[in-house]
């Protein structure tokens, strides 16, 4: 999980600070991985979410629920997986690692064998930011901006929803894009 805030920001003025940013990620993710800290018991005063090119996309991306699967036998997680029809569920829920065979290239075989034997992941936990020196031109993955947004987003009126039952602040930002973008 890269690229979103680095949280020594805060940690830096003894701030508790969490960086679940991914590059890519989906509204719809951001906001089952909000649920998944509130099912958890976390405590949260404030929340920063990052809303950029996205924002028109309401849909679960099905690579997204990917990175889910390791968790089908989870209650919460199962139910979540059943209500958004995960294609194939009944044969990742109930064929023996169908769901690594089939979605190795997102979860990851490696990292499954690793954490089964207690080796140290892949993925840096440390602070989830890590700066993309070097890279120009067609190295990046450029992306355009929405010609126009649409006026509401059901997935940030939940979220919005949810902050104000549970007295959290909720703050919207923007990262800044590089020169190559197309903002139309």
């Amino acid at each position: 999980m890269t690229n979103t805030i680095n949280t020594e920001v805060f940690t830096d003025h003894e701030i508790q600070a969490i960086n679940f940013g991914e590059e890519g990620a989906e509204l719809s993710k951001s906001l089952l991985l909000f649920k998944v800290l509130l099912n958890r018991g976390v405590n949260m005063k404030k929340v920063f979410l990052q809303v950029d090119y996205l924002y028109n996309l309401e849909a679960t991306n099905t690579i997204a629920n990917a990175d889910l699967l390791p968790y089908l036998r989870d209650p919460f997680f199962e139910n979540y997986l059943r209500e958004n029809n995960v294609e194939n569920f009944n044969a990742n829920y109930y064929i023996p690692f169908y769901r690594y065979m089939t979605n190795g290239y997102k979860i990851g075989v490696r990292e499954f064998t690793m954490s089964a034997v207690n080796k140290k992941a892949n993925i840096d936990f440390k602070n989830g930011y890590a700066a993309k020196y070097g890279r120009k031109g067609d190295a990046l993955n450029v992306v355009n901006l929405p010609d126009h947004l649409k006026g509401r987003n059901s997935l940030i009126d939940e979220l919005m929803q949810i902050c104000q039952v549970n007295n959290i602040e909720l703050v919207f930002f923007t990262a800044p894009y590089c020169d190559l973008v197309n903002d139309n």
